[in-house]
């Protein structure tokens, strides 16, 4: 777990009991660089732990010992960040989001550039570029802050691109404001496509008129989608169960649909809590693990498990029957 405020990295027991510091700030190998902007960590079987921050990399082994660093890809398209790392597959790949922006105008206007980009350790330890995927562009706006300083806008409730590997390699896109949910390769080949029955929900009265107050200096209310999102993420676990949480706007609960690995439909999941959008872990019909705020703004971590309403276990046959 990253803790922000102390700029350190630490391990815990499924029960929560402190086990060891693996990292914190620091010049020296094992320590983290350019921390103060946040970091990212990600599990890569079978059995390593990947901290990026700003331009560096490290790898743990499972006790927390050291075992390498190298400089991170030039993804983010920006100078203060963490390298955007988000997913690994069963193939040992690791993905992350890459972006180039470009600014026009004034007030400015940004047009950010997204893509997938997938990456492979070679026999030396080396980070290699083993595919990108462009998934589409951002535009924001900027309105004056005073004093010469614009805040930048994004069109309230747009459509998104919504990705996650697949265990195989592939990865699988969605936009936002569809169920359609597509399998591609990274040549851009589509090799299933996951479809549900869910009606978008319009954008009209009070709500609409509420959400175009908060961004009038920027955009007109005509330019507001009519319709909301019907999915908000989508994660695919390493037994290739796929997750799609659905837009529940402010409710106090999350709702998902789950797909096992044949692609079938198993049903709808409440969780009662409102979950952190990231970290989040699918553990297939073992459930997730994710990171829940209480009513007093403490975070924790949850494993909730998934089960049939009378309790019992979710199971699936084989893909044939």
């Amino acid at each position: 777990m990253y803790d922000q405020i102390s700029e350190e990295v630490n391990s815990f027991s499924v029960d929560g009991r402190f086990l060891r510091r693996v990292s914190r700030a620091g010049g020296g190998p094992g320590e983290l660089r350019n921390s103060f902007v946040g970091a990212h960590l990600l599990w890569r079987e079978p059995s390593e732990l990947w901290i990026a921050t700003m331009g560096h990399i490290m790898v743990f082994g499972s006790i927390g010992q050291f075992l390498r660093e190298f400089a991170a890809p030039n993804s983010s398209g920006g100078l203060y960040s963490a390298w955007p790392v988000r997913a690994t597959d069963s193939l040992g790949h690791v993905y992350a989001l890459g972006q180039e922006a470009q600014s026009r105008g004034w007030p400015p206007i940004n047009i950010r550039h997204e893509r997938i980009e997938r990456y492979a350790l070679d026999d030396d330890g080396e980070l290699l570029a083993r595919g990108k995927l462009s998934i589409g562009r951002i535009e924001s706006r900027g309105t004056a802050a005073g004093g010469g300083v614009f805040t930048m806008e994004e069109l309230p409730m747009r459509p998104t691109v919504l990705w996650a590997p697949d265990p195989s390699g592939d990865v699988w896109v969605a936009r936002s404001d569809s169920y359609r949910i597509h399998r591609l390769t990274f040549r851009g080949d589509t090799v299933a496509t996951v479809e549900l029955a869910r009606s978008q929900e319009r954008l009209e009265g009070a709500e609409r008129d509420s959400i175009a107050a908060t961004v009038e200096k920027v955009y007109s209310i005509e330019e507001l989608p009519k319709t909301k999102p019907v999915m908000s993420d989508l994660y695919a676990d390493a037994d290739g169960w796929l997750w799609v949480r659905r837009r529940e706007g402010a409710s106090a609960t999350d709702a998902w649909d789950v797909f096992d690995d044949c692609m079938r439909f198993v049903g709808w999941a409440i969780v009662p809590l409102r979950l952190a959008r990231r970290p989040l872990v699918p553990l297939g019909s073992a459930g997730l693990l994710a990171v829940a705020r209480d009513a007093l703004d403490i975070d924790y971590i949850v494993h909730l498990r998934l089960a049939r309403p009378d309790g019992r276990p979710i199971s699936t046959g084989p893909c044939d029957a």
